[in-house]
């Protein structure tokens, strides 16, 4: 489940525009929603690079989302940390592909657990058996695959950058 090259082609293409939005998921950071699915109408960006391979950007997700788990994607969105993003902890299925930076990604059964690790000062330290919290790298370059059974939570650092697709 690489990302292709058209793929990487229309989100490195976001650094042009510079226009970013803000989604509840990522508050504070820069973010961009390629597609989000509505109960009336679904939303689709509408920058030229994203219109000119349309198909091809949905087909790789929606062929990631049926082998997987047999559904579609729910939201397609990209997000670069700032000084003062964050990620909330969310407890569904995804794909997160680290675009740029080694990410910090910690699993856990209950979300509500990992609402209390949203700053950690010393990774070395904390406590992570005891709180049963697994903390996990993603590498650049590489993908993580997590159900709906854990909650996660991306710790990321400014600049980093990763391509997060929900589903449902």
């Amino acid at each position: 489940m690489q990302l292709t090259k058209n793929i990487k082609y229309i989100v490195n293409s976001l650094h042009d525009y510079g226009v970013w939005q803000h989604e509840q998921m990522f508050p504070w950071m820069d973010s961009f929603a390629f597609f989000k699915q509505d109960s009336q109408e679904n939303y689709y960006t509408s920058t030229p690079e994203y219109l000119d391979h349309k198909e091809e950007f949905h087909n790789f997700f929606e062929k990631s989302g049926q082998k997987l788990w047999n559904c579609s994607p729910i939201e397609i969105l990209y997000a670069k940390q700032t000084d003062k993003g964050l990620h909330v902890p969310q407890k569904n299925s995804a794909i997160i592909w680290a675009l740029k930076g080694d990410i910090k990604l910690l699993v856990c059964e209950n979300r509500d657990r990992l609402l209390y690790t949203m700053a950690i000062h010393d990774y070395n330290l904390f406590n992570w058996k005891n709180r049963k919290i697994s903390p996990n790298i993603i590498k650049e370059g590489e993908f993580f695959v997590i159900g709906n059974l854990h909650a996660h939570a991306l710790h990321m650092e400014e600049g980093q950058e990763v391509l997060y697709a929900r589903y449902s």
